[in-house]
């Protein structure tokens, strides 16, 4: 498996991975309407812009096996430093495509953002998940995560969910 920088032609398999990690992933969570109408096109030049006018400040990666993307990992500024004035960084998201769950590349992707940041100099960092996603909370726990007090309400759609905040040491 190899962990490599996003390039701007993976924007659309970044897209479609992102598109069908959310509809399973948050099946029962996120009202279906509101994942079946997620716009591909759209996150696909969303995605394909970001990677363009990539800051300095955001990393993203992609696990790819057999020549074909399957996970991606995109993060590094706290965007919620006013919540966690302690974490200098955050893993945005991470996600694997439905299909190949459980190939290791979640565990690979994370690792190599957690190198990168220690290669920034970090310290820290956050990430956010739904506080009604099991899977992800047990990966981020596997991965050493601490489980902060801070949480935080988030509205997708015409939801308002929660978030709870895991904190990590570099290492």
């Amino acid at each position: 498996m190899l962990i490599r920088p996003m390039q701007p032609d993976d924007a659309a398999i970044v897209a479609m991975i992102h598109t069908l990690a959310w509809q399973h992933a948050y099946s029962g969570i996120i009202d279906q309407g509101f994942l079946d109408a997620i716009d591909l096109q759209k996150r696909s030049e969303g995605w394909r812009n970001g990677i363009i006018t990539n800051k300095p400040d955001i990393l993203r990666l992609v696990a790819v096996v057999d020549e074909k993307i399957c996970g991606f990992v995109t993060g590094l500024e706290n965007r919620k430093a006013d919540l966690l004035p302690h974490c200098d960084s955050e893993l945005w998201a991470i996600y694997v495509h439905p299909t190949k769950l459980r190939n290791g590349a979640g565990k690979k992707l994370f690792a190599r953002f957690n190198a990168d940041l220690e290669a920034f100099g970090k310290k820290r960092f956050c990430v956010w998940a739904l506080e009604e996603n099991t899977p992800a909370r047990k990966f981020y726990e596997s991965r050493g995560g601490i489980l902060s007090s801070v949480k935080k309400d988030i509205v997708i759609g015409e939801q308002t969910l929660v978030e709870v905040a895991y904190e990590f040491s570099i290492q």
